[in-house]
């Protein structure tokens, strides 16, 4: 199969492109685990863009070949950046790859006990820097700005003609923020009844397009 520069549109592509460039992504064997479908538009943008492509096989080529990461961890974290949690995905392996161009060395998915870090169930961090013990997380600034363009795109495809607000705060968990997402044509249908919804301390809006129109939304750092 040949994939032209700005024609890869569905998961396999994707994955048949990678692998031609990269033997660590090729032996995982990406197409039998991952079911085709067409690719997110996160997942697309990341796709037909030549440069994102080289940056992904240059981080798992570099997590596999100086043993930053198990195998499986790569592999996992490769098939998010391809079939789900693609925003957050890549801005991890972004990250392991900087911190590979810095000849820094590390291991990745650091589990921490309960008493490590003060809490009852532990955690998972990104990594440790092996020099100095030093843990890190890496995190993608901007991801609640993300999200809730997410969700008014969902809700705006559910009610053509319509224009959607989200107000007040998006001061939302991650998980919250998700099943807003996931809950978009039960909220649109309310939403063209009521015209206006209270989720937490997010207000979701909806009103007709109008030459001008004013929205009010509170931050606190």
């Amino acid at each position: 199969m040949t994939v032209t520069e700005s024609g890869i549109k569905k998961r396999h592509e994707f994955i048949a492109d990678l692998a031609a460039q990269s033997s660590a992504i090729a032996a995982m064997a990406l197409n039998k685990c991952i079911t085709e479908a067409p690719l997110g538009s996160d997942a697309f943008n990341l796709a037909n863009c030549a440069a994102h492509r080289r940056l992904i096989v240059r981080a798992v080529e570099g997590l596999v070949s100086n043993g930053f990461s198990s195998i499986d961890n790569v592999t996992n974290l490769l098939a998010n950046v391809i079939r789900g949690n693609t925003y957050g995905a890549f801005a991890e392996l972004a990250g392991y790859e900087w911190i590979i161009r810095c000849q820094v060395r590390f291991q990745t998915h650091t589990l921490l006990t309960a008493s490590d870090v003060l809490g009852t169930g532990g955690s998972t961090l990104d990594g440790r820097i092996e020099h100095g013990g030093i843990f890190f997380e890496i995190k993608a600034f901007g991801f609640h700005g993300y999200l809730a363009n997410r969700l008014k795109e969902r809700l705006e495809k559910e009610l053509p003609g319509e224009q959607v607000f989200l107000e007040e705060s998006w001061d939302l968990s991650y998980a919250t923020f998700s099943q807003l997402i996931s809950d978009a044509p039960a909220i649109a249908a309310d939403l063209k009844q009521k015209r206006f919804l209270q989720k937490g301390r997010l207000r979701l809006r909806v009103d007709v397009p109008k030459p001008v129109t004013v929205s009010s939304r509170l931050i606190e750092p």
